[in-house]
């Protein structure tokens, strides 16, 4: 209660604490950090670091006015709204059987040790990606569970099994051959959340011009008929 007191004397001193999960795009990092408000004078924006889940808590218990952050989010307080999204691709072993192939498809999979990303901080994540092989019948074999991406890469490097990031998290290594999905389903998505009870008119304004700029910015933008933060799709993230 402390804390949504203070961020409503925050919001009328017209001061905006925004929350980021340390893992969204650089392009998307990019847009976000040039939004400002040119027409209100004196809008402090304060932007906080840290992981998903820290940024949903500090959103549903107030002491952030908004958050961006690794679909899905499952919080009933919160309106969550998707805004960007790009697909998962193959991260193989240069020498690997697989990397000879154009794409790879779910049941190139079958029974190859596979390197888990960020597993602990995104479990509903990990859980749509299993389900997403289940469907294939092939049950993924985890032989090492990495907490970043750089952290996973090593390990591919190492010939220890395959990963799964999306292609802007991937810097190029000459041991690691990257490949698409013949599935073009597995996708990494991107969203911005509040508060259901918080409406107020300088959160929506930033809001609004940061999709304006993450647009601007040619990012594969979820499209939309409704405003920013009008409805609530997080459970349509399946």
């Amino acid at each position: 209660m402390e804390e949504q007191v203070y961020a409503r004397r925050a919001i009328r001193n017209h001061h905006l604490a925004i929350g980021h999960s340390t893992n969204r795009p650089p392009r998307l990092i990019a847009a976000i950090m040039q939004v400002h408000i040119e027409d209100t004078q004196l809008v402090r924006i304060e932007h906080r670091s840290g992981l998903t889940s820290t940024t949903v808590r500090a959103a549903v218990d107030g002491s952030l006015h908004a958050g961006f952050g690794i679909l899905p989010i499952r919080a009933q307080e919160l309106l969550v709204r998707t805004i960007y999204e790009e697909p998962l691709v193959a991260c193989i072993p240069s020498g690997h059987r697989l990397a000879v192939k154009v794409a790879v498809s779910p049941l190139d999979f079958d029974s190859e040790p596979i390197i888990a990303v960020s597993r602990e901080p995104w479990p509903e994540r990990h859980r749509e990606i299993e389900d997403h092989f289940a469907d294939f019948g092939v049950d993924l074999r985890v032989v090492a569970n990495a907490y970043s991406a750089p952290e996973a890469l090593a390990y591919v490097e190492q010939n220890a099994g395959i990963c799964l990031l999306p292609g802007t998290s991937i810097v190029g290594r000459p041991g690691i051959m990257v490949r698409h999905l013949s599935t073009h389903v597995l996708m990494r998505r991107c969203g911005v959340f509040v508060r259901k009870d918080n409406r107020s008119p300088l959160l929506q304004k930033l809001l609004d011009m940061s999709l304006l700029l993450i647009e601007s910015g040619h990012l594969r933008r979820v499209p939309a008929s409704t405003p920013a933060i009008a409805r609530d799709d997080s459970r349509k993230v399946k």
